[in-house]
Parts: structure tokens; C-alpha cells; sequence
């Protein structure tokens, strides 16, 4: 006996109206140009930013804003919005989700190939008083191999 397996119904009318919907976003960004491309960058910032949040490296999330690289993104968007008008070949959303991709690529690149190693950073801790921060300074310019003597000295020249 053949196992059943399960047939997915989807109902025509519901097919048509996303297909309505991507050809009204397309005439819209023709007609309109930059300030409703704006409008619907802000109406699918929400998936976008979600989006490169999952994708971001850890490591990065100290060193780059999700809202940097979306700013990025659109400004991408925005100059090649008019070849994509063109012939568009997917729906406006897949169109922008590649484009923030590939900023979130580009962004990867530039900081593990040009930056220090993301890896190897240490995160400090936050001092509760100010002059915590003075003290955690001064340990960390503490050279192990100097003497009492030379840091009697250097103490007394720093005074």
C-alpha cells in the first residue's frame, strides 16, 4: 500500500493577488521613482533588518550597525533600481533581500580580510567608577619587566 501523502491546495485567487500586488509595487516604483521606493524600503525594512540580523557575524554586531548596512543596501537599491525596472526577473522583495545580501557579504569581507581578526578581540568589561578606568589603564601600560625602583621613578615623573 502506497503511503498518502498530502496535497496542497492553494486557493487561485490568493495566488493572484501576490501577483497583483508585485506588478502594483513595480508600477508604482516606475511612476513614482525614489520617494516610493523609500515608502516601500520602509515598508520591508522590518524583514530586511530581521534578515541581516540572522546572517550578521557575531563578531561584527560590535563593530556594525544592522541600520549601517540597510543604509547601505539602499542606497545600492537606489542605483540599480532603474536597470531592474528593465526586466525584472523576481519580485521587488527577492530583488532587495539579494541586494542586502550582498551588503551583508561585502560587509564580511572588508572586516575579516582588511580589520583586525574579530576572533581574537576581547571584549573589556565597563568600570562602575571613573577612576576604575584610570587604574585598569595604568595596569595595562604596566610593563612586567620593570623594577620597583623604575616604577618609583616613572610615578614620580607622571606627578
Amino acid at each position: 500500500m502506497e503511503p498518502v501523502l498530502p496535497t496542497r491546495s492553494v486557493e487561485p485567487h490568493w495566488e493572484n493577488d501576490m501577483a497583483e500586488a508585485a506588478h502594483d509595487d513595480l508600477e508604482r516604483l516606475a511612476k513614482g521613482g525614489a520617494a516610493d521606493l523609500a515608502i516601500l524600503f520602509e515598508e520591508l525594512r522590518p524583514r530586511l533588518e530581521r534578515l541581516v540580523e540572522f546572517r550578521l557575524h557575531p563578531g561584527l554586531r560590535g563593530r556594525v550597525d544592522t541600520a549601517d548596512i540597510l543604509q547601505e543596501a539602499f542606497l545600492t537599491i537606489s542605483a540599480r533600481l532603474s536597470s531592474f525596472l528593465e526586466s525584472p526577473d523576481v519580485s521587488i522583495f527577492v530583488w532587495m533581500r539579494r541586494l542586502t545580501l550582498q551588503c551583508v557579504v561585502d560587509t564580511h569581507r572588508h572586516h575579516f580580510r582588511q580589520k583586525r581578526n574579530v576572533g581574537k578581540e576581547v571584549k573589556l568589561s565597563t568600570p562602575a567608577r571613573g577612576d576604575e578606568t584610570s587604574l585598569s589603564i595604568a595596569h595595562a601600560l604596566f610593563d612586567p619587566r620593570m623594577s620597583p625602583s623604575q616604577a618609583a621613578v616613572l610615578a614620580e615623573e607622571i606627578e
